[in-house]
């Protein structure tokens, strides 16, 4: 979480974007001021998404 994403859902939620988007972080299908908050706090803490990598041999 950044910046640029803060900005995103801030632009989504002013504008009451709805629908199956990457800025509504509740879930509930309208980005509103509840994504933002958990947004913003989520840049604050740091959050990142990790991915374990595989490595297959054959």
């Amino acid at each position: 979480m950044n910046l640029n994403d803060i900005i995103n859902v801030y632009n989504n939620s002013a504008a009451f974007v709805s629908g199956y988007v990457d800025t509504d972080v509740t879930g509930d299908n309208i980005t509103d001021l509840n994504d933002l908050l958990l947004t913003y706090n989520n840049s604050n803490n740091f959050v990142t998404k990790l991915f374990q990598e595989f490595l297959i041999i054959i």
